[in-house]
């Protein structure tokens, strides 16, 4: 098993330590580090299972069983006690290919497995320096994504809720510009949400209309003498880049755990696309 121990301490853990950053108390004092963790790990409900005895909470709580590889995000303050993981699924053990720890709250579990039936029970085995620590059930459901061979690989569209990033617009230059992403932090917005994707080891992401606001949006192209109108939704659409090795599906569904996230999909690599190889053709 390749166990990837490196801790990379974001912005995110930068504002925990900082009194000036965290919420103020009732009667005036600075937050606990401790609550802010407390709030920042969780989702919605259903979206992730508490770890019984452990202060860690597991996302997704599914995975697709025809995956074959998926990662599960464990997040809490007893995350770095965590040293191995094994996925058990009816009569199929696996060990956890990689375990990396991103930030000191945050461990990602990448696992492979053989095809498997819908509705297998399952179960997480978290492994310490001294034995067992803790067993997680998590639901084997069908998938509803686009499959492997039409994905574009490392990287997930979302769509979020209005400010949840504060995003630095490209100009009207659009990609002559030169600019393509933003790393992470060059964005601002919502502290609690760039605390997640630092968990997820997300460094980078990119607007997918980068020349426009997040609001409905009315241009006037001159070039082709008419009026472009531009919604919200589509404005607040953005591309989270991630390992390539890693499940999108799985990052799909834990991004869509948490209530800033509208939506999420698998983008299609169109060059893939059955009916472009027959157009050609």
């Amino acid at each position: 098993m390749n166990c990837t121990r490196t801790v990379r301490c974001g912005l995110g853990l930068a504002a925990v330590l900082v009194c000036g950053v965290l919420p103020a108390r009732a009667d005036g004092g600075c937050a606990d580090p401790r609550d802010v963790i407390e709030q920042n790990k969780g989702g919605l409900p259903g979206a992730f299972v508490s770890v019984e005895n452990m202060d860690l909470s597991c996302h997704p709580a599914t995975f697709f069983p025809r995956e074959g590889n998926w990662t599960f995000l464990l997040r809490g303050n007893d995350a770095l006690l965590v040293e191995s993981v094994r996925l058990v699924a009816g009569d199929v053990e696996r060990d956890a290919d990689r375990l990396t720890y991103p930030t000191p709250t945050a461990v990602l579990v990448d696992v492979t497995y053989p095809e498997l039936r819908h509705g297998t029970k399952a179960s997480l085995v978290l492994l310490g320096s001294e034995g067992e620590l803790a067993r997680v059930s998590v639901k084997a459901a069908p998938a509803t994504v686009l499959p492997a061979e039409r994905r574009q690989r490392g990287l997930v569209r979302l769509q979020l809720q209005q400010g949840v990033f504060a995003y630095p617009l490209h100009g009207f230059r659009g990609r002559r510009s030169g600019v393509v992403d933003r790393w992470l932090v060059e964005v601002g917005g919502d502290e609690d949400f760039h605390r997640l994707l630092q968990d997820l080891a997300v460094e980078r992401v990119r607007k997918v209309i980068s020349r426009y606001a997040e609001d409905d949006s009315i241009y006037w192209d001159a070039r082709h003498l008419r009026i472009e109108h531009y919604q919200g939704t589509h404005l607040r659409q953005y591309l989270v880049y991630l390992d390539e090795a890693r499940s999108e599906a799985a990052y799909r569904e834990i991004l869509r755990g948490f209530p800033q996230v509208e939506a999420a999909f698998i983008n299609e690599d169109h060059k893939t696309r059955p009916d472009r190889k027959q157009s050609k053709g």
